[in-house]
């Protein structure tokens, strides 16, 4: 089973320390998160708002930047 659709490889340059962003988000999309917020909240009330699951998404990966 290939769980990431990339390689990754070694290397001698700084890494950012939003690098291990790529590993969260992709652990969201395996686990189809967005599907289950969107279930569990409200849907949008306009065509100009924000879904939930695109909210949340964004909080979670920002809280793991921070730490």
């Amino acid at each position: 089973m290939n769980i990431l659709p990339y390689k990754l490889k070694t290397t001698k340059e700084q890494l950012t320390s939003g690098a291990g962003l790529v590993i969260v988000a992709q652990i969201m999309k395996q686990l189809e998160l967005s599907k289950s917020i969107d279930c569990h909240f409200p849907p949008k009330k306009s065509n100009q708002g924000i879904a939930a699951s695109s909210y949340l998404e964004t909080l979670i990966l920002m809280q793991h930047e921070v730490t």
